[in-house]
């Protein structure tokens, strides 16, 4: 479904993992301006301030708002929910809310919602997913015996989609038969935390220095 023909205005929204309605109110108006061009930061105001310039930029616009890996970890989260909420009551009834979340929780504390569980790959479509981030297009080796070993990372893997695309990525640099098959003997591969540990390990140590640097920003700063 193309959103652009039934909305008036489309907005991706990630949503930080203590949720405040200030926050998520204040990444919707900073979206709305830089769809309208160059914008600096819009700065931190009170919540009724934020939300008479939501009501500036929207109207009674009829938003599709994503609100992107959604928690409910914050104590108050009802008070911060119903007042994000109202925030919206200027927008068209028509508006729709698309929440992504890994929480089983979320549908029941936010509101009713028509919940929408995605299942697991099959293993032969993981495995192709797997490939995809593993294998270059213009590599001249033979695939079949690369594909071989990848089925058995990939089984590992357990259809996590972010651990196949991080191990993947990290295989595509080297096309190494041998090291592809010592990666597939490891037993943590499901676990997609060890992955990313794994990925990072095989980094460059001058990159080593570069994460440690984007660890003082929070999370998403660079979107």
């Amino acid at each position: 479904m193309d959103g652009k023909k039934h909305f008036d205005l489309c907005l991706w929204v990630y949503v930080p993992r203590n949720f405040k309605a200030t926050d998520v109110i204040k990444n919707m108006i900073e979206t709305i301006k830089a769809k309208e061009g160059p914008s600096n930061n819009y700065p931190f105001t009170p919540l009724e301030a934020l939300s008479t310039e939501l009501r500036r930029l929207s109207g009674s616009k009829k938003l599709l708002l994503v609100l992107d890996d959604f928690w409910s970890d914050t104590k108050d989260f009802d008070n911060q929910w119903d007042k994000f909420i109202g925030c919206l009551s200027s927008c068209s009834p028509e508006t729709r809310i698309l929440l992504t979340t890994q929480s089983n929780n979320v549908s029941q504390l936010a509101m009713k919602v028509e919940v929408h569980v995605l299942k697991e790959l099959e293993e032969g479509q993981f495995s192709e997913l797997f490939m995809h981030h593993a294998w270059p297009s213009n590599s001249h080796l033979r695939k079949e015996e690369f594909e071989k070993v990848g089925k058995k990372i990939a089984v590992k893997l357990k259809g996590d989609p972010g651990a196949a695309k991080l191990v993947g990525r990290q295989l595509r640099v080297e096309l190494d038969l041998d090291h592809w098959k010592k990666v597939a003997e490891k037993d943590w591969l499901g676990d997609d935390m060890k992955a990313r540990i794994w990925s990072y390990q095989q980094l460059p140590q001058h990159l080593h220095r570069c994460f440690a640097i984007c660890s003082l920003f929070p999370k998403r700063s660079f979107d």
